[in-house]
C-alpha cells in the first residue's frame, strides 16, 4: 500500500521539526559541560570579623558538577548553604553563604586542581573558607 505522505512532505516536516527544536531554549534541560573542578570537596569556614550572631567556625561539604556548587555548611548551631558557579579559570562567582534564616553574604575565591580558598563578607559577618578535593565524580 503506498504511503499517504510523500517522501518530499516527510522531509519538509522533519526539517521544520528540527529547526523548531534547534531554536528551543534548552538551558536547564541539558547538562552543562564537565569542569576540571567537578567532584566532592570538603573544608572549613572561619569567622574573622562581625557581630555576635556570626558563628565562629563551620564545616563545608560540597558537590561541584559542571562547574556549579551545591554545598552544605554545618555550623555549631545549625546548617546552611553555599552555592555559586566556577569559571573555567577557577574563579568563584555568584556565590552566597548562609545559615538557615541568616545570610552571611557573598563568597569569592579561586579553585585550583585540588584546593580552593576564598573569603565571604556580608552586612554582619566576614571570614574565610578553604576546601580540598576529596574525590572526582
Amino acid at each position: 500500500m503506498p504511503s499517504i505522505v510523500s517522501p518530499i512532505k516527510r522531509a519538509a516536516f522533519a526539517a521544520v521539526l528540527l529547526t523548531g527544536l534547534a531554536g528551543c531554549n534548552t538551558v536547564g534541560l541539558l547538562s552543562g559541560e564537565p569542569s576540571p573542578y567537578d567532584g566532592i570537596w570538603a573544608g572549613r569556614v572561619l569567622f574573622t570579623y562581625g557581630s555576635a550572631d556570626c558563628p565562629r567556625r563551620g564545616a563545608v561539604k560540597a558537590e561541584i558538577r559542571n562547574g556549579l556548587i551545591d554545598g552544605e555548611l554545618r555550623w555549631q548551631d545549625g546548617t546552611g548553604d553555599m552555592d555559586g558557579t566556577i569559571a573555567e579559570d577557577g574563579t568563584l562567582y555568584g556565590s552566597e553563604m548562609s545559615r538557615k534564616g541568616f545570610d552571611f553574604g557573598d563568597a569569592e575565591g579561586k579553585f585550583e586542581e585540588r584546593i580552593a580558598k576564598g573569603t565571604y563578607s556580608g552586612r554582619k559577618c566576614r571570614g574565610s573558607w578553604e576546601l580540598q578535593k576529596v574525590r572526582n565524580l
